[in-house]
């Protein structure tokens, strides 16, 4: 079955808070929902326009403590 995904790499379910800081001037928070080799997917309530450069922020869980990855 074709699901229309034609993407080089594998994805993986990610769950993990993320802050992008745009080159507009805003902050917006969300989810990061998947990741790849070649990138990941943020799912967040406010759309920023398509090419928007931005600094992505993500929180990740190490052995109980939070790992900030920018």
């Amino acid at each position: 079955m074709d699901d229309g995904d034609d993407r080089q790499h594998a994805r993986s379910p990610a769950k993990l808070e993320a802050t992008l800081v745009s080159e507009l001037g805003g902050t917006v928070r969300g989810t990061v929902r998947d990741v790849s080799v070649a990138g990941l997917f943020v799912a967040c309530a406010e759309r920023l326009p398509v090419g928007t450069l931005c600094e992505l922020v993500v929180d990740a869980l190490d052995d109980d403590d939070v790992r900030t990855v920018e």
